[in-house]
């Protein structure tokens, strides 16, 4: 059951930390123990693709400092909860883009077994393979998760569904047969705003956020996973957009090669768009895993609104808690699409990544 096993610790606190068990121990102040992860990346591109930055210039992002915080209570009661401080946070460079420090998560979990569990707090939104570790660059094999999936906005989307949730859920893990696993998780949450306020603090739909996943392993080398939310956007208390999303995801692990895909589906009123990706990979001496990955977004009713992305890299594991990472990609942009400057719809990108599990 290796796949089930892995994806049962990616719901949990520090499923990011547990791919790694050689890493540094953690350090512990009674029952409360710290882990956290760094990283440090290069990009470039062959053009001036946005309007925003100059990525043809080159630079270097102190991207990611987190720290990661569990405290069991007893054997029953456990408060998790991760603070990210994100490119090199500076609050002196005023009117400038100073980096943003953020509570990924902030929650009790109470386990009446494993197959039965409460959880209430601050949540990264379980949706997908990856959403609950995608900034935990250590426990990636690629230097980011698929953008045009869980960071649609950046590339000229929606965001497909929200990155927290701020609410109450049940999850659990268990054995349907000897070789067959099942994990679930379905929660009640605030709902999306604008922006005018805290989501974490205040909701401003008069209905709440409802949304699951399920992850099912009939076979320790295949995972299938089904995702849901469904929620309103709202402005000043009065409903402006509904908000409904799903997503399949599927693994399959075959000794050293793997093979993941995934495919979301978002509506946003009459918006609809669409967001795919194929990953193939293989491990070699148990380090060093080449990879090949094509995403694909679309937004349904533009013309030409789409956005691919075909990367290739590797991964080296150079320590137990060491990764280096080096990609090449190849973008190509829809005429149409917002992000698109100065006509630049084609360009292709270099990004390095040093990334430390401690």
């Amino acid at each position: 059951m290796k796949m089930f096993k892995f994806f049962s610790r990616l719901i949990a606190l520090t499923a990011w930390f547990l791919q790694f068990p050689g890493t540094v121990d953690a350090f512990e102040f009674g029952n409360v123990h710290f882990h956290g992860y760094l990283d440090m990346e290069y990009t470039k591109a062959d053009r001036n693709w946005s309007g925003q930055h100059n990525y043809k210039n080159g630079s270097f992002d102190a991207h990611h400092f987190n720290l990661v915080l569990d405290a069991p209570v007893n054997e029953k009661l456990l408060v998790a909860a991760m603070i990210g401080m994100e490119h090199g946070l500076d609050q002196s460079a005023i009117g400038f883009n100073n980096g943003r420090i953020v509570t990924e998560y902030a929650f009790g979990q109470y386990a009446f077994a494993d197959y039965f569990k409460i959880r209430a707090g601050k949540m990264l939104t379980p949706y997908g393979f990856l959403n609950e570790i995608h900034d935990a660059t250590p426990a990636l094999l690629t230097v980011e998760a698929p953008l045009t999936l869980y960071s649609a906005q950046k590339r000229g989307g929606e965001a497909i569904f929200p990155e927290w949730s701020t609410g109450a859920g049940v999850l659990g893990n268990f054995f349907l047969f000897e070789d067959m696993g099942l994990d679930y998780v379905f929660y009640i949450a605030n709902g999306e705003n604008t922006g005018q306020t805290n989501e974490a603090e205040f909701d401003d739909n008069a209905n709440k956020a409802l949304g699951g996943r399920v992850l099912f392993t009939p076979w320790d080398f295949l995972t299938l996973g089904f995702s849901v939310f469904y929620g309103d956007i709202a402005v000043k208390k009065n409903l402006d957009k509904t908000h409904a999303s799903y997503g399949f995801s599927l693994a399959f692990e075959w000794d050293n090669f793997n093979l993941t895909g995934e495919f979301f589906d978002s509506k946003i009123r009459n918006i609809e768009q669409q967001a795919s990706y194929v990953q193939a990979s293989y491990t070699f001496l148990g380090r060093i895993t080449p990879h090949i990955k094509y995403e694909y977004l679309n937004v349904l009713e533009q013309e030409d609104y789409d956005w691919h992305d075909l990367g290739v890299g590797v991964n080296f594991k150079v320590m137990d808690g060491l990764f280096l990472k080096a990609e090449f990609h190849s973008h190509l942009r829809g005429r149409d699409n917002s992000e698109v400057y100065n006509n630049m719809r084609r360009y292709n990108e270099f990004v390095g990544q040093v990334a430390i599990a401690f």
